[in-house]
């Protein structure tokens, strides 16, 4: 892929094209990517060690409810949350996050495999296996099944 600046004092805020003959997944993906690159939304988490931090978006692997508290599970640790999941539904990208159940949320590029059977399996790129409500199973149908 050929790279170029067209660079102007105008330019403010700057901004990204593509230039293709068509529109592909390959490039949705990279519109995707840059995007997510650009705009990296943070939610703040509490740490283990009780510290208040800010979590890019993009490093979410999941966020589920767990004993009665919502966690936010990173490749580096999991993270305590003050929000509700269907708070945290509203404000994070519907295009990166995939709602599993009333109360798990997990971040669509970290589905290895992905079930949509009756019991729902998702296996997550940490190893960790998680089940699709029946509620939430006729939407994900309608979206990959499209």
């Amino acid at each position: 892929m050929h790279v170029t600046f067209n660079l102007k004092a105008s330019f403010i805020p700057p901004f990204i094209t593509i230039n293709a003959p068509a529109e592909t997944p390959e490039l949705q993906h990279l519109a995707t990517n840059i995007s997510q690159l650009t705009n990296s939304q943070l939610i703040a988490g509490i740490s283990p060690r009780g510290t208040r931090e800010l979590v890019p978006v993009n490093q979410i692997i999941r966020i589920h409810t767990d004993a009665k508290h919502v966690v936010m599970e990173t490749k580096a640790t999991s993270y305590t949350l003050t929000q509700r999941i269907y708070q945290l539904k509203q404000l994070l990208p519907s295009d990166l996050f995939l709602q599993l159940s009333s109360g798990e949320l997990v971040n669509r590029q970290h589905i290895r495999h992905f079930s949509l059977t009756p019991s729902g399996q998702v296996l997550l790129s940490t190893g960790a296996t998680t089940f699709v409500s029946r509620r939430c199973m006729q939407q994900i149908r309608k979206e990959f099944l499209k």
